[in-house]
C-alpha cells in the first residue's frame, strides 16, 4: 500500500507541475539527476541510485511547492527505504528502470503530463511483484 499511495502522491505532483512557471529549470534539474541515476546503475551503486531516484521525485515535488506533499513523500520514502534498498542491493543490474526517468522527462518536455504521470505509475505496478517479494524474504530480529 505505501508503494501504491508513493506513486500516486509522485504521479499528483507531476500533474501539479502543468501549474508552474518555471518547466525548463526543473527539466535541467531532472536531467542532470537522470544522468547521476544512469552512473549509478553502472556502476552496480543501489545506494546512490535510490538517493537519485529520490532525488528525481523531491525535485518534482518541490517544484510544486507543495509542502505538505513534499513532507508526506519523504515520509513515505523513509518508511520504504531499507526495503527499497535490500530489493536494489540484490536486483538492480536485473531491472531495466534506469530508462524509465528518461521517458517521463521526454512527456514533461512535450507538455503530456498525464502520460509522464501515468508512466509513474506503471513503473510501480511493474515492480510491484518483486517489492513483495522482497518483504515476503526478509527477515526481521525480534527485540
Amino acid at each position: 500500500d505505501q508503494y501504491l499511495l508513493r506513486a500516486e502522491l509522485e504521479a499528483y505532483a507531476i500533474m501539479r507541475v502543468a501549474e508552474c512557471d518555471d518547466l525548463p529549470r526543473l527539466l535541467d534539474d531532472l536531467g542532470a539527476c537522470h544522468d547521476r541515476l544512469v552512473k549509478a546503475y553502472a556502476a552496480n551503486d543501489p545506494r546512490r541510485y535510490l538517493a537519485e531516484i529520490r532525488s528525481f521525485y523531491s525535485a518534482i515535488a518541490q517544484h510544486t511547492g507543495n509542502k505538505p506533499l513534499c513532507k508526506v513523500l519523504a515520509q513515505l520514502n523513509e518508511t520504504a527505504e531499507p526495503m527499497r534498498f535490500n530489493l536494489l542491493s540484490r536486483k538492480l543490474k536485473e531491472s531495466e528502470s534506469v530508462h524509465y526517468t528518461l521517458r517521463i522527462i521526454q512527456a514533461l518536455k512535450v507538455g503530456d503530463f498525464v502520460t509522464a504521470a501515468q508512466i509513474k505509475r506503471e513503473h510501480v505496478l511493474l515492480n510491484l511483484p518483486s517489492i513483495i517479494q522482497a518483504y515476503a524474504e526478509a527477515r526481521y530480529e525480534d527485540g
